[in-house]
């Protein structure tokens, strides 16, 4: 038994890629086979975020066979130099780009603009194959700033008139349905100019569109406000002028939801009812809202996302952290 090849293939399938310790072995078929299966689970990602761990025990399990086959190998086994051997590490590579490119790609969330759904530490797979529809968390070119990344949920698709009204989403004058879950909540953000962890305080409620049943967060003074509604509207209306919502809005910092303010005119009997001012999905584009709504630089400040721009829909969280502490009970799929 040759221990030393044993390890060989072990940390070469761990480091290079499963399958890879089994070809420098000379055992090529066997090692391809394992690669095409881990890369089958990868792609599956977008199916289900628990393809994640399975593609781990499959990684484990190619570990381990290079292990054996390895160890029972005739000492001075070694193919370092095969070419089977470095154009399975030229497919590797290639084929972990593709599927990065094409099929799942990771992000990881840096701010709490979609909590509860989301929040910061999240790691999520992006489905970049499929559609994205109306309800569906997607990742996407920031418009204000191509070369960073956003992730909101989309609320509207082109053509659909957008209002809000009281902290009350209407897409066509029709209320997404929205229920108070508690009226006093807190979460924790990140205040990267201190370099600090802070509690804020909101309001949950929670919401169904497109087929789709999450929370979502608001201003922990919302369910008085509600309460004692009258005549006013709502400082947070939207839209706030008939200027429309653009790029000049948003500031450096990504917030810019501060300058919204109630509709000018003639009050409505009812404030808190649709069909006044509203905003208009231009063609080719989708409405996105954080999930923090009171908290989130979004369509409200800088109007719609070019569908071009929309990377993928969200599958999953497969790995959380926050503050240095791990947070595996946030793993599994999202509405």
């Amino acid at each position: 038994m040759d221990i030393a090849q044993g390890v060989y293939g072990f940390f070469s399938s761990l480091l290079l890629g499963p399958g890879f310790g089994l070809v420098a072995l000379g055992r090529t078929r066997h090692g391809v086979t394992w690669l095409v299966v881990f890369l089958a689970c990868i792609a599956c990602v977008m199916f289900s975020v628990w393809m994640v761990p399975v593609a781990m025990v499959v990684l484990l399990l190619a570990m381990v066979d290079a292990a054996y086959v390895g160890a029972r190998s005739a000492p001075g086994t070694f193919r370092l130099l095969r070419i089977a051997n470095a154009a399975m590490f030229v497919g590797w590579i290639a084929a972990v780009i593709a599927v990065r490119t094409f099929v799942v790609e990771p992000y990881r969330l840096p701010a709490s603009s979609m909590s509860p759904t989301l929040e910061i530490g999240d790691h999520v797979y992006v489905d970049k194959v499929r559609g994205v529809s109306v309800g569906d968390v997607v990742v996407f070119r920031y418009p204000c700033a191509p070369d960073r990344d956003y992730v909101k949920r989309i609320i509207a698709k082109a053509g659909d008139r957008v209002e809000v009204r009281c902290n009350v989403v209407y897409v066509n004058e029709r209320a997404i349905p929205n229920t108070l879950t508690g009226a006093s909540c807190t979460y924790r953000d990140y205040d990267e100019v201190d370099d600090r962890w802070f509690a804020r305080t909101c309001s949950r409620y929670h919401e169904t569109l497109g087929g789709h049943s999450y929370d979502v967060f608001h201003d922990a003074e919302r369910p008085e406000r509600d309460r004692s509604q009258t005549t006013i509207g709502d400082s947070r209306d939207f839209p706030y002028s008939e200027v429309p919502p653009s790029c000049a809005l948003a500031d450096d910092q990504g917030g810019g939801h501060q300058i919204l303010g109630r509709v000018e005119g003639e009050p409505k009997e009812d404030p808190c009812a649709a069909g006044g001012l509203h905003y208009v999905v231009p063609s080719g584009h989708v409405f996105v809202l954080g999930d923090n709504r009171n908290n989130s630089n979004d369509s409200r400040i800088w109007g719609g996302v070019p569908e071009s721009d929309i990377k993928g829909r969200v599958v999953g969280i497969w790995f959380a952290k926050q503050a240095g502490a791990l947070r595996l009970s946030r793993i599994g799929a999202i509405e």
